[in-house]
């Protein structure tokens, strides 16, 4: 066989089994959190949250528990069972309630009557799923208040 031929042949081998290969499957990643909506009733923080899930297979929680914090001080704890199943790279909403901490009262008030501009929050604690597999999960932002609705914040 002619060396042109022979390296013209052993490079198309090459790249199709480059290409061959599909992408990576991804799994074990821990579903990442967001605060969609957070309500201020007088006893109560009502908390509605977006989970995503990354993996490329659908993942069951079973339990969600984690605090939410301002300036390293308590606004809520929140630790509730549920069955929700976020499909594979999907979205899903939980809304979440829990009494408020005294000063969760007083720093969403500030933000509701426009004393500060925004709050910084920050969400530590874990997610278990139905196998009971366990994940750290640690996120922040920051809320404002939402025009027009009184004790809303996103």
């Amino acid at each position: 066989m002619h060396p042109i031929h022979w390296l013209s042949s052993l490079l198309i081998v090459l790249l199709a089994g480059a290409c061959a290969g599909g992408p990576d499957r991804i799994s074990g990643q821990p579903p990442q959190m967001d605060i969609r909506l957070l309500q201020q009733t007088e006893q109560e923080m009502l908390l509605d949250i977006d989970l995503r899930n990354v993996n490329d297979q659908p993942l069951t929680l079973g339990k969600l528990e984690f605090t939410l914090e301002h300036d390293q001080r308590l606004l809520a704890r929140f630790d509730q069972a549920t069955d929700v199943e976020i499909t594979s790279r999907g979205r899903e909403s939980i809304s979440l309630n829990a009494p408020l901490a005294p000063v969760a009262q007083e720093v969403l008030t500030e933000l509701a009557e426009g004393t500060r501009t925004s709050l910084p929050w920050k969400i530590r604690g874990r997610v278990i799923d139905q196998t009971g597999r366990t994940w750290p999960v640690e996120t922040s932002g920051h809320l404002y208040p939402v025009p027009g609705r009184a004790g809303q914040f996103r």
